[in-house]
């Protein structure tokens, strides 16, 4: 028997096995290739997480913005909350794909509109247009479970930075994204990199 009389006579089982093969190729180059053709990233951002400290008992939020390229962290006062919101601020260097925390002074007694230093963000010049000059945009996603059965079933906040197919994960600096990640600007000046 040769062996076109065997791909003939069992066309249905070739067909089987080759197509799952051809679509698992097709996916590892449709990830592989943006990799390859797509510029690295040259802006590193910051962002902020939401941090709960179920223990402080101050009613109000920290918010944060970028005005004339300089980020501003301020206290608003919230009769609704019954604990402190504390945002945290992550530094994402693209060069070393690593995250550090930037810290907030928090004086003890805050009133309504004041402004908190931001030390490390101080020479910072930042741009908080939706995409860096090089064209990569941050996207913060929540993502749930769909765990075999009881296994890796939780869910998470993921920031990525993504431009034309290349999606680059921003690591979860010590598990500590207990809420919404925040996009606040790209950092034009003063960084790390």
């Amino acid at each position: 028997m040769s062996k076109s009389n065997v791909v003939k006579e069992n066309i249905a089982l070739v067909v089987g096995i080759s197509l799952p093969v051809l679509l698992v190729i097709l996916f590892w180059l449709a990830t592989v290739i943006p990799k390859m053709t797509v510029p690295d990233p040259q802006y590193d951002l910051v962002f902020s997480a939401d941090h709960y400290d179920y223990s402080a008992q101050v009613k109000g939020v920290v918010r944060f913005d970028v005005s004339e390229g300089r980020l501003r962290a301020t206290f608003h006062t919230d009769d609704r909350q019954t604990f402190r919101n504390i945002p945290r601020i992550y530094y994402f260097d693209v060069s070393s794909g690593s995250t550090h925390e930037i810290s907030l002074d928090l004086p003890g007694n805050l009133k309504d509109g004041e402004r908190l230093n931001i030390p490390e963000a101080r020479d910072y010049t930042i741009s908080n247009e939706t995409l860096a000059p090089d064209g990569y945009g941050f996207d913060a996603s929540y993502r749930g479970g769909g765990g075999f059965f009881f296994f890796d079933g939780g869910y998470r906040y993921r920031g990525t930075i993504k431009k034309d197919g290349r999606a680059i994960k921003i690591p979860n600096h010590g598990h500590n994204y207990q809420g919404n990640l925040h996009f606040l600007g790209w950092i034009l000046e003063g960084g790390q990199s």
